[in-house]
Parts: structure tokens; sequence; C-alpha cells
């Protein structure tokens, strides 16, 4: 199987780095619509710094957030696996982006989720 999207070219980076956001939706009914979100999400963190360097397009350490990928670089941490807990995500994210401005990114990711679920119904 493949994924094709468009390339996000000016990423939101923590400390240089890409991450991404794995969070658990719960589905208990899709007729009405009933899903419940978990707080136990995370963020998962590449192991070197973002560049849109054209040459470093085939480099999965600076654009793949996977464990199976990451888990080879040298500076992989095995202690925390390159990974914060959604609430120190969500944190960071106030003390650098602001509180507002932190609520209305999760309350857009909430309604990504919503309108996903809903377009398989």
């Amino acid at each position: 199987a493949y994924v094709i999207s468009r390339y996000i070219e000016k990423p939101l980076l923590v400390g240089g780095k890409k991450f991404d956001l794995r969070l658990y939706v719960l589905v208990t009914s899709y007729r009405p619509l009933r899903v419940w979100m978990n707080s136990a999400g995370f963020a998962r963190f590449c192991t070197e710094k973002y560049t849109p360097d054209v040459a470093e397009l085939d480099n999965m350490m600076i654009h793949l957030t996977n464990v199976a990928v990451q888990k080879d670089a040298e500076d992989y941490n095995k202690v925390h696996g390159g990974k914060w807990q959604l609430k120190n995500m969500k944190f960071y994210l106030e003390m650098t982006r602001g509180k507002e401005l932190t609520e209305k990114c999760f309350e857009g990711i909430r309604n990504i989720v919503y309108i996903s679920l809903k377009s398989v119904q």
C-alpha cells in the first residue's frame, strides 16, 4: 500500500525537528456517530533536524518519524524512544505558541477526526 500526499513545505518543528502525533480514537457507533478521543496520545520525533534541502529528501531520519526507521539512528534515545506524552506536547505548545493557539490547534485536530469518520459512515 502507498500513501500519496502533498509535502508540507513549512512544517511546525520542535527543536528544529519534525514530529507527528499518535492519537487514539474509539468509535462506539456510526449511526449516530459516537467518538471518544483518548488523552494518552503521544508525539514522535525525527532524530535529525529538518531541512528543506532537496539533496536531503531521501534522508529518512529527517523526514519520517516512524520508530522502525528512527531506532537505527545514532542519536536515537532508547529510554523514551524519541516520544513525548501528548500532555507534554500540549504544554510545550502552550509555552511557545500560547494557550489560545494550542487549543485552536487541538480543536482543529478533533474536527479532522470527526470529518474523517463522517466520510466513511
